[in-house]
This record gives structure tokens, sequence and C-alpha cells, in this order.
């Protein structure tokens, strides 16, 4: 039954976990409630990350790093963490560039008709603590669900770490105002 496949719901606990971190961090960072970062790429945690994370760690907690399912769902962890830290992050500064590059024609009327004007998405990839961050979430979440930590252990824990991300916003939010 899928209830009791726990690699399974071990990564989608930590992907649902990090969008919901993705929300708590953007109003920790604005002072605003906004449900946006529910359903947007980027971010702190990777989601992506946590996810990925989630099912290698779930297989080592139950079977082993010697099975083939860990050394299987480890390669994927890792082509998914550097796609969210290179490519995407490289696709999504590039997309900033253009982006600029289309105002600037469009505010000299020099922009070609062949163009199309609807702006890049910007935030596509994660930055290296992003996606720390999401390795440690989902290291977490199979943790848990798995059973290798307790329930008061793992809420300690996610605890400290939303702490820490809380503490991290609001001296970025404080040194913002002060300049």
């Amino acid at each position: 039954m899928f209830w009791q496949n726990t690699a399974l719901l071990g990564a989608l606990a930590a992907m649902v976990a990090a969008q919901l971190l993705k929300m708590l961090v953007h109003w920790t960072r604005t002072g605003r409630f906004d449900a946006a970062p529910l359903w947007n790429a980027g971010g702190m945690p990777s989601s992506h990350t946590a996810m990925a994370t989630a099912l290698a760690a779930a297989f080592a907690f139950q079977g082993g790093v010697q099975r083939p399912a860990f050394a299987v769902s480890t390669v994927l962890a890792l082509i998914v963490m550097y796609d969210a830290a290179g490519i995407r992050r490289h696709a999504g500064k590039q997309a900033t560039v253009i982006n600029r590059l289309v105002r600037e024609l469009q505010h000299l009327d020099s922009l070609p008709k062949d163009i199309d004007e609807t702006e890049l998405k910007e935030l596509l990839g994660h930055r290296p603590m992003e996606v720390f961050g999401g390795t440690v979430l989902g290291v977490l979440a199979a943790a848990f669900v798995t059973g290798v930590t307790g329930r008061g252990t793992a809420a300690v824990i996610i605890l400290v770490v939303l702490g820490a991300l809380a503490a991290g916003a609001a001296r970025r939010h404080k040194h913002r105002n002060d300049a």
C-alpha cells in the first residue's frame, strides 16, 4: 500500500515541508505573508534537493548504503543538486540579463517586432546554501518517516533549523533597514 512505502512518503513529506518553509522564509525576510513561494521554483530550501535526498536517505536508513536502491537514488540526488545550484541558477542569471536588455530596448523603442516581450522567469535555481538546506531537510524527513529518530528529536531539530533560518533572515532584514 502507498502509505507503507516510507521512502516515497519521506520524499513527499520533504517536498511539502520545503515548500512550506519557503513561505516562512519569505515571511521572515519581507514581513509579508504570501503563498506565492509555495508554487515558485528557487528559494530556501531547495524542495527538489529535499525530495531527492529524502529518498536516498530513506533507502540508506532502511536497507543500508550497500543496496542498489541507495546507489541509484544517491546518483539522482547528486544530479538534482548539480542542476539546482549550477544549470538552473545560471539560466536564471541569464534570464535577468535578457529581461534587462529587453526593457532597455523597449525604452529606446528599438525592440524588433519579432521579439517576444514576455518577461522570463529569473528565479530558477538555488544558491549553494539553499541546496544544503534542502539536503538537511531531506535527511531529517527521511529519519522521521522511517523511524530512525523519534518525533521529539525530530521536532527539536526542526525547531533549531527554523530558529536559525529566522535569525538569519531577521539579521539580513535589519542590515537592509540600517543601510
